[in-house]
């Protein structure tokens, strides 16, 4: 009788124990799982302001100017303040604070208001027509006006590269002299289809490079094509080329992706900068929203030249010129 009547109890037993483990194995993997969730914006509950902190000290460790011991002290003060902190918001000036000291200037902390109204205005601008190169020659030089573009449509970004390299081809048969390069005002932007519109005045091969903190990334060029490493950012493929001295006009308006434009041609033959020191954002930045709408935009990599010499300053020019393009002309018609 006593084993017939332990048999429900001992059931019972196993169902307790394999519900409890099932709810172990369910914890356990929420626990592994959900820091990677997290990472990708991806949040199951609500984190508390010291996991917001610590979020975001994980893009802020990648900034370009830290070193151990800054980060170690950023780390240290960032964590002190979420440990009192109210609400997210609180944290805000400590983490925009954070980001200049580990990233530089370049680098900042929009708050979910202020990149509502950045991306707003982005929008705006979007709806405008998207500007494109223009391609103009004169007494054999021939002149090509790069102006900036922000994230556009793939459609846009390829219709940007072919105006230029219409424009180009174009023109090649008339040009007997060099190319100019106007990059003055060029405040960044879309960097690839800059590069993908300029990809014929650039020789093949290694152009710049993106220096992080612990690798560097190759940008090549190859009959038109753009790579970041191996993978394709800008293809049209041509097989134009010159051996024509190319002039880069910059100025104090060329920043961002405008400077890594510039230097791109840095340390090619026959190459020559002229004008005025540019803006000195030569650096690569990524954008990383936090759980409240907050955007932090670190600075991870500076730009460097097909040399290694590596800026992160401003672009000092061979020539410094109160009229760049006639000096630019002049030089060219000279050689």
């Amino acid at each position: 009788m006593s084993a017939h009547t332990s048999t429900p109890a001992r059931r019972r037993l196993w169902i307790a124990v394999a519900f409890t483990a099932a709810l172990a194995a369910v914890i356990g993997g929420f626990v592994i799982v959900q820091p990677r969730l997290e990472r990708a914006g991806i949040f199951l509950v609500p984190p508390t302001p010291t996991r917001y902190a610590e979020l975001a000290l994980e893009r802020l460790d990648e900034g370009i100017v830290g070193t151990e011991k800054t980060r170690a002290e950023v780390r240290e003060r960032v964590l002190a303040e979420a440990a009192a902190a109210p609400d997210f918001a609180s944290l805000h000036p400590v983490l925009a604070e954070a980001a200049k000291t580990l990233g530089g200037d370049h680098s900042n902390l929009l708050t979910g208001a202020d990149a509502a109204t950045v991306a707003d205005t982005t929008r705006a601008d979007a709806a405008g027509p998207v500007p494109t190169p223009t391609v103009t020659t004169q007494s054999g030089v021939t002149t090509i006006v790069v102006p900036a573009l922000d994230s556009v449509s793939t459609a846009d970004a390829e219709a940007y590269i072919a105006a230029a390299r219409d424009g180009l081809e174009k023109a090649r048969s008339q040009t007997t002299a060099g190319w100019i390069v106007d990059l003055r005002g060029n405040g960044g932007g879309d960097l690839w289809p800059m590069l993908g519109a300029l990809a014929p005045l650039l020789a093949d091969g290694h152009v710049l490079s993106f220096a992080y903190v612990d690798h560097a990334d190759e940008v090549t060029v190859d009959g038109g094509t753009v790579r970041q490493r191996d993978a394709v950012q800008a293809s049209a493929p041509t097989t134009f080329t010159t051996d024509l001295p190319v002039a880069v006009l910059i100025d104090g308006g060329t920043g961002s992706s405008g400077e890594a434009a510039a230097i791109s041609f840095i340390g090619q033959s026959g190459t020559r900068l002229f004008g005025a020191p540019s803006y000195g954002f030569s650096t690569a930045n990524q954008a990383t929203s936090l759980y409240d709408g907050a955007v932090l935009n670190m600075t991870v990599a500076v730009d460097a030249d097909r040399t290694g010499t590596r800026y992160g300053v401003p672009i000092e020019p061979d020539e410094q010129s109160g009229d760049p393009a006639s000096a630019a002309a002049a030089w060219l018609m000279g050689r």
